[in-house]
């Protein structure tokens, strides 16, 4: 299994919680268990595209809310066209 991060978020985690990403490596995934899947939407908000992330059950729980970058404003574009192709 690959596993991939952001450098400076790793960082910043190291620094305030002394657990650099790489050290997820070490843990025992054979033994993990799942308990909460996350999705990202991407959204119009004021003609400007926003990604949200949340937790889906019952309720949307927010748990990340910022502006959409240009990656992602192209795949919501594709996803779009996608959709409205005959």
């Amino acid at each position: 299994m690959e596993f991939v991060w952001d450098p400076d978020k790793s960082a910043k985690n190291a620094k305030e919680r002394g657990l650099p990403f790489d050290r997820t490596i070490e843990l025992d995934w054979s033994a993990a268990q799942i308990i909460e899947t996350r999705y990202a939407a991407v959204a119009p908000l004021h003609g400007r595209l926003h990604v949200v992330y949340m937790i889906r059950g019952d309720k949307r729980r927010i748990i990340s809310f910022r502006k959409a970058n240009e990656i992602e404003e192209q795949a919501y574009e594709k996803a779009n066209a996608a959709r409205d192709a005959p």
